[in-house]
């Protein structure tokens, strides 16, 4: 792998309690890359539900819940209560993610109902992505 390529990983919560607006809940940290193939931005989040309700789980590029969305929104339908750990993966190879500017992707949360759970953990990890030879 190039020089820089190992991952960047933040666990730092901007937000626990999520609820009907998409909500900034992790990103990465500011990181410089410049490399052809683009980035692989991978994130894991622990979420408790308090009611049924489905949860949609963005990665957008830039810091906040303005950046274009550069993975497939997942949602997912959770039951009544109970703790769920989703995964969302997603190789950027658009013009954001080939320029080697001082950037960040974040995770958004958005729930089909109004204060119904929480983020326990939650995980993002960013690296770029290189050939293996």
């Amino acid at each position: 792998m190039p020089a820089g390529s190992g991952p960047s990983i933040s666990t730092t919560l901007l937000i626990t309690s999520i609820a009907t607006a998409e909500l900034a809940v992790l990103q990465t940290p500011l990181s410089n890359w410049n490399d052809n193939l683009g980035n692989l931005v991978s994130a894991t989040i622990n979420y408790n539900a308090s009611a049924a309700q489905t949860l949609t789980v963005r990665i957008r590029q830039g810091v906040g819940v303005t950046g274009a969305v550069v993975s497939t929104a997942d949602a997912i339908a959770l039951g009544a209560a109970g703790v769920s750990v989703q995964t969302i993966q997603v190789a950027d190879n658009s013009a954001f993610a080939l320029q080697g500017a001082n950037q960040a992707y974040t995770v958004t949360l958005q729930s089909s109902i109004a204060g119904p759970g929480t983020v326990n953990r939650a995980l993002v990890e960013l690296e770029t992505i290189s050939t293996v030879s």
